[in-house]
Order: C-alpha cells, then sequence, then structure tokens
C-alpha cells in the first residue's frame, strides 16, 4: 500500500483537499513533525477493516486509547 507522506501543517492549510484524496484513493496519509512520523489519517472504511482484522469493537480501541 502506497502512502502519502506530508508535513503536519499541510493538514490545518488543506484539511479539505487532504479529506477528499484520502477518501478518493482510500489510502492512509502519514503526518510528519520535525521530520519524524506524528499521526496517520484513513478513511474508515480501512479503519474499520483493521479494527476488524484486530477483532477488537470500537469499544475496545477507544478504551485502549485513554
Amino acid at each position: 500500500m502506497l502512502e502519502d507522506i506530508r508535513p503536519i501543517s499541510d493538514l490545518r492549510n488543506n484539511f479539505a483537499k487532504i479529506n477528499k484524496e484520502i477518501n478518493e484513493n482510500n489510502r492512509p496519509v502519514v503526518f510528519t513533525k520535525n521530520g519524524y512520523a506524528e499521526m496517520v489519517l484513513l478513511p474508515l472504511d480501512l479503519y474499520n477493516d483493521l479494527v476488524v482484522a484486530k477483532g477488537l469493537n470500537d469499544i475496545q480501541v477507544a478504551e485502549d486509547n485513554k
């Protein structure tokens, strides 16, 4: 899976465009801060696939992220 890598400032400055691209391409975007991976934004369908593959449900994911 190819991923797009962008500085985190792009998320603030181009959110609508990035959101559209993520959903059209159905692939994640990795955002960097000071040259290091900071976060990943991915389409909801891909997120749901990952949750199902791990055998988790949304409540477990939320609890694990507290």
